[in-house]
């Protein structure tokens, strides 16, 4: 694995990235020193090292420099951007699951496989993308058709149930970053329905601190984490 890592002025030289939190920036630092040749990494060590608080990883999450998946890994964005490493050089990650979600955009950066546009049925998208493909091809192309778009319709309720429901609370518009918080949304619609993930917003925006670090807490990704959905079904079940 290299040993050098850099970063990009085009990156950590902007008024987004300098407007966080002196301990969310150097967060940010320190994952991308320890990520492996792919940019992957289990943050907690790191954390742990530098006192870091959840706020911190919730705000770089927030603000598209992370993407955190269920397992507790997380991936630098625009870590291809930061860095160019020899191809005959590179180790391949470990987090081989987590990597088959994403994909390069042309600028480098990785998003979630279903967040792209004019990208052919399974290309870019792994195991997962082929599987779509085949389901596709076994359903009349009128319906074919329709499911997406149905997808697609519940999904943006979810985003803008949210996005009101934080105004609501905190006064302010949530970021919402298109490929993670969408395939977010769309996975956990597969196993909820629209009105179980609004009452799960309703509870995690319950919980979260109206002050210090609500804004950074008001975060798509965590209000349906697997930790937030689990909460959610303990007390539905006691209230039973």
């Amino acid at each position: 694995m290299a040993q050098k890592r850099m970063f990009d002025k085009a990156i950590v030289r902007t008024d987004k990235f300098l407007d966080m939190p002196a301990t969310a920036r150097d967060l940010y630092y320190n994952l991308g020193m320890e990520v492996d040749d792919e940019g992957f990494v289990g943050p907690r060590m790191v954390m742990k090292t530098l006192g870091s608080s959840e706020d911190d990883l919730k705000l770089l999450a927030a603000k598209g420099y992370i993407i955190p998946f269920e397992t507790g890994v997380i991936v630098i964005t625009d870590f291809n951007q930061n860095n160019y490493l020899d191809s005959n050089r590179i180790k391949p990650t470990r987090f081989k699951e987590e990597k088959a979600q994403l994909t390069l955009t042309n600028e480098r950066s990785y998003v979630f496989n279903r967040c792209l546009t004019g990208v052919k049925p399974g290309e870019g998208r792994g195991e997962e993308g082929r599987r779509e493909e085949e389901r596709t091809k076994q359903v009349s192309p009128s319906l074919a058709r329709e499911i997406p778009n149905q997808e697609n319709t519940n999904t943006q309720k979810i985003i803008d149930y949210f996005s009101s429901r934080v105004a609501e609370e905190y006064g302010y518009k949530p970021e919402i970053t298109g490929g993670r918080d969408y395939q977010l949304v769309r996975r956990v619609l597969k196993k909820y329905s629209i009105e179980d993930v609004q009452s799960m917003i309703d509870d995690f925006l319950a919980r979260t601190d109206n002050t210090g670090g609500a804004k950074v807490g008001a975060s798509l990704s965590y209000a349906l984490s697997g930790v937030s959905i689990n909460k959610w079904l303990a007390e539905n079940r006691m209230l039973q």
